[in-house]
């Protein structure tokens, strides 16, 4: 379904389906309402006393206003990982390949929020029952685990183990956020990753697609979808020449854990001293700010389509931080995404 263009969509569908008990369509049938776009249409406060919370929340999600689409994603809290090996590991290969398999998930994770560790503290459990402390630290924080591999191998050959290592331990003393040249683009490793690739042809067959970067200030034209064999052609003719997609400075935080709305959610803002007092999203959600940074203004546009935003970044009352931008042009409020 074409973004912007789900309302049109799920209106003419009949609510049979909806996961809804076969009583409340029959109900919902003998009131006339047969489409999910009549659903959408019937006032909230009538849908709760006659149905209650299960069909209110199945109506707002017809009308577009899905809350849990600005909860923002779990960043691990367990900064301690631990890996009990079935038997003695001597050599340094194989002890690489067991601690890539500890930390791998965990690095993942933070960098969907675009957050990273400097220090890994690596605890070797030797047969003996000594452990081994191996220090891993980097430059600067990452969440790349090929990098703390090859410090740890480095470390690894400085040192001597009392004997095979059957327990691996990792801990990170910090959590930090990465900068924003480590979360943007990089269409050199994109390129490389496809031209390893091959893809069945039922992925094409299924309208599969895949981002490649785009040189665009605005953050929603920062990517777009092409089929996969497109994206390979793409990808192998810039190999060697990387040009990555820089962003612009329009918020505070990484935007490697920015989660972006296509298109951009259109909301209402009230203004109390010349500062965001509250948001008022799809459905009459309010949303109050306590905190805002910004605004940072985005312009240019004028060889093609006009552009002017101002942004801010916003923190609410209930912990969620939105990237908001103001369009001078149209002197309308809109909710570019959430970060993480």
């Amino acid at each position: 379904v074409t973004a912007g263009t789900e309302a049109q969509f799920l209106s003419p569908l009949t609510v049979t389906h909806l996961s809804l008990p076969l009583e409340i369509i029959e109900t919902l049938y003998d009131l006339g309402i047969k489409t999910i776009g009549q659903l959408a249409a019937f006032p909230p406060n009538e849908i709760t006393q006659r149905f209650g919370a299960e069909v209110l929340a199945l109506a707002r999600l017809a009308r577009g206003d899905d809350p849990a689409a600005f909860l923002p994603e779990p960043v691990p809290t367990d900064l301690s990982h631990r890996l009990a090996l079935e038997y003695a590991v001597f050599f340094t290969d194989a002890l690489c390949a067991h601690l890539e398999q500890v930390i791998s998930p965990f690095l993942a994770s933070l960098s969907v929020a675009g957050q990273g560790c400097q220090t890994l503290i690596v605890d070797l459990g030797c047969e003996d029952h000594t452990v081994k402390t191996i220090p891993v630290a980097c430059d600067r924080p990452t969440a790349s685990a090929s990098v703390f591999l090859r410090q740890f191998r480095t470390a690894l050959e400085r040192c001597r183990l009392p004997g095979g290592v059957i327990d691996i331990v990792v801990r990170v003393p910090a959590v930090m956020t990465l900068s924003g040249e480590q979360t943007e683009w990089n269409t050199t490793l994109m390129a490389a990753s496809y031209k390893q690739e091959t893809f069945p042809a039922e992925l094409e067959q299924c309208g599969v697609y895949a981002a490649t970067p785009q040189r665009r200030l605005l953050p929603e034209q920062g990517a777009t979808f092409v089929p996969l064999r497109t994206a390979v052609k793409y990808a192998s003719a810039v190999v060697g020449d990387s040009p990555a997609v820089g962003y612009p400075p329009y918020a505070l935080r990484s935007v490697g854990g920015l989660r972006l709305l296509t298109p951009p959610e259109k909301v209402s803002a009230v203004m109390q001293a010349g500062a965001l007092h509250s948001i008022r999203r799809i459905g009459g959600v309010v949303e109050s700010v306590r905190r805002q940074h910004g605004p940072w203004r985005l312009s240019g546009g004028w060889w093609q389509t006009a552009f002017d935003r101002l942004y801010y970044e916003v923190e609410t009352a209930g912990q969620r931080v939105f990237l908001l931008f103001f369009d001078r042009l149209s002197a309308q409020w809109f909710i570019q995404g959430v970060f993480d």
